[in-house]
């Protein structure tokens, strides 16, 4: 499929439409006017995207289009064709493995590699190729399909729903205090589980080993949403960092009474 934005509408698939192994994919010619939209929009000026004279001098001898910009149709796959409708982008791994150029044509095709519906979230493997079959920009995305608040799911009207996330502000705390540690909790399957645990009620600790900012990020939006979370940073591999990791979330919110790892 062609990329056109006058003319696409989000596609709206269910869960029993995304099993693994479904892919979809979209193409586009990369121009000269996408680069200075681009630019425009992120402020990025960088000459070796920007000016030909300077580019010439550069081992690629001509500009090289954004990185960025290149995967940004990754958006475009997420929110418009897989899974299209209702989808909200919530993690993405990056590999750039070698530049695009004007004139290019890209094919961002993406591969349902999981699917689950307790969380309502999905993992793709993405692939940005040029018009030569070259892969230019590879990585993993990780949606979760939202809820319109009415009881059926806004992909699908037929895919029984998860309670959200956000529900976890009309909702009380487990009266076991339940304290659940999700190791590697700050992106994709973690981060979807301690969210899952937290919309049911579960005080939950988000380990993490290098995405502090990740890690505080999902406890932040948990804690909005009214929930109990905790970030803390372990290797787990590591027994004596365990153990003070151990010592931190009972002294914050007590005993730790189930695992996710």
């Amino acid at each position: 499929m062609s990329y056109s934005p006058d003319h696409m509408r989000p596609k709206a698939l269910g869960f029993d439409d995304l099993q693994p192994g479904y892919t979809a994919e979209l193409s586009h010619q990369v121009t000269q006017e996408d680069v200075n939209a681009f630019a425009r929009l992120t402020g990025d000026y960088n000459p070796v995207h920007m000016d030909p004279e300077f580019a010439r001098a550069t081992s690629f001898g001509k500009p090289v289009v954004h990185g960025m910009l290149t995967s940004s149709f990754i958006s475009t796959m997420v929110g418009m064709l897989l899974p299209g409708r209702g989808a909200l982008w919530t993690s993405q791994t990056l590999d750039f493995e070698q530049p695009a150029f004007m004139g290019d044509t890209i094919t961002v095709r993406s591969e349902v590699t999981q699917v689950s519906p307790a969380t309502r979230s999905l993992v793709c493997k993405v692939a940005v190729t040029n018009q030569n079959g070259a892969v230019i920009v590879s990585g993993t995305s990780t949606v979760r399909l939202l809820d319109d608040g009415s009881g059926s799911s806004i992909a699908s009207t037929e895919a029984k729903p998860a309670p959200a996330a956000s529900e976890k502000a009309a909702a009380k705390a487990k009266p076991d205090g339940s304290v659940v540690l999700v190791t590697g909790g700050s992106r994709g399957i973690g981060r979807a589980a301690a969210w899952a645990l937290a919309a049911d009620g579960h005080a939950v600790v988000v380990n993490y080993l290098n995405a502090q900012d990740a890690a505080h990020e999902a406890v932040a939006g948990i804690m909005r949403a009214g929930g109990r979370a905790l970030a803390v940073q372990a290797d787990v591999a590591d027994a004596a960092q365990v153990d003070a990791m151990f010592d931190e979330i009972e002294r914050a919110l007590g005993a730790v009474t189930g695992l996710v790892h």
